[in-house]
Formats: C-alpha cells, structure tokens, sequence
C-alpha cells in the first residue's frame, strides 16, 4: 500500500539551494526540501531528520513557480513527478531554477555577506555569466562498485545519502568527462584493482584534461 505524501508550503531559499518550509504540519520543525522553490506547494516523504531538521526531495508540485525550469540532467533533484525511490544526484541543487534567477540567487546571498560584515558598497555591477553548464573544471568524483548491479559506479554523491548516483553522464562537468561516465567506469572496473579506487580527482585546463586516481586500503 503506497504512503501518501505530506504537503509543505515553500517560502524561501537555503544558502545550499533547499527550499524552505517552517512548520511542516504542525511539528514545529524547519523542513529543507530539494527541488523545491519559494511560492510553490509541494508533495514529499519524510526521508532523514537531524537534529529537529527535516530533508526531503520534493516528488509532486502542486503551483510551480514561474522560475521553474526542466533540469537538463536526468538524475537532478526537479525532474517532476519524481519517485522515491530513484537514484537522485546531490552534485548541484538549482538545475530547476532558470539561469537569470540563480544569479541572481547567488548576487543576493553575496551582498548579504558583505551586510554581515557592515559592507554596503556604492554599486554592484550585474554578475558576470557564463556557459550553465559544463562549466565545472575541478571536482572530486565518487567510484563505489555495487555488487547488487554487479557493475562500478561513478558520479557524485546521492541527495541526502552516501551511495554514488547511478547515472550515465554529469551536465555540468566538463564534457570531456562529464559525457564519458559509463566508459569511464567501464575503464576502471577493468583494473584488477578496481575495489579499492575511492574517488577521482578531475582538474581541467587550456592544456588539457588530468585524472587522477585516489585508493583506499593499500599498503
């Protein structure tokens, strides 16, 4: 028998791109919803509370914002219904949120920082913009192999979990590697090696693209 979801009512933004919903039916809680944003009554099942904080992926939408887009990844937190029990990746939070509004997003969380600090310049110019996505040069990726699919998994961290995201490719790496996860795991299962490769450490540049490899449990 499936469980109904609870409904929470958004009202702003996180600094990590959460949407934020204060007083989830009645528990008096703060409830942190991925894929969900500020004006938007969602749908959700309660996945993980910490210390009186709820999390949770929103699955349903009930008004979307006018700010919401598609994400261009499948495995983002925003492709809508969304199921429970998928494998949603946790490497960016706003690919929901249309470009204009993320930088402006990230020039408000700027100017509150300078606020904090009784900085309050003359005039801000617009933020500058680049390329939405494969625009991530650097990054540390996970390698976990999964005997239950009997394969080897690369990509970032789930939403809200440990386990490596199943996915075949990452938007907003650089498509040298962000295009090339399947081969790329392919690549290193073959190694006789392979259970003990922890991560990867992608660094990009005008003069090309390393890999390096980092291991766990060898002496």
């Amino acid at each position: 028998m499936a469980i109904e979801p609870d409904k929470a009512a958004i009202t702003t933004l996180s600094k990590q791109g959460f949407g934020l919903a204060a007083n989830p039916s009645g528990t008096g809680s703060r409830l942190y919803l991925a894929a969900a944003l500020p004006g938007e009554e969602v749908s959700y099942h309660l996945r993980t509370k910490k210390a009186g904080v709820l999390w949770d992926v929103a699955c349903q939408v009930e008004n979307p914002s006018p700010h919401r887009v598609a994400p261009k990844c499948a495995s983002a937190p925003g492709n809508l219904p969304c199921e429970h029990s998928l494998s949603l990746c946790g490497g960016c939070t706003l690919q929901h949120l249309n470009y204009p509004e993320q930088l402006q997003l990230k020039h408000q969380r700027l100017v509150e920082l300078f606020a904090a600090r009784e900085l309050y310049p003359d005039r801000w110019e617009e933020p500058l913009a680049g390329e939405p996505f494969g625009y991530r040069h650097q990054a540390r990726i996970g390698v976990h192999r999964v005997a239950k699919k009997n394969r080897l998994l690369v990509g970032f961290r789930e939403n809200l979990s440990n386990r490596i995201t199943d996915t075949a490719r990452c938007e907003v790496l650089l498509p040298q590697v962000g295009h090339l996860l399947e081969e790329l795991a392919s690549c290193l299962s073959s190694m006789d090696i392979a259970k003990q490769i922890a991560q990867i450490e992608v660094a990009g540049g005008d003069k090309g693209t390393s890999i390096n490899t980092h291991f766990c449990g060898l002496i």
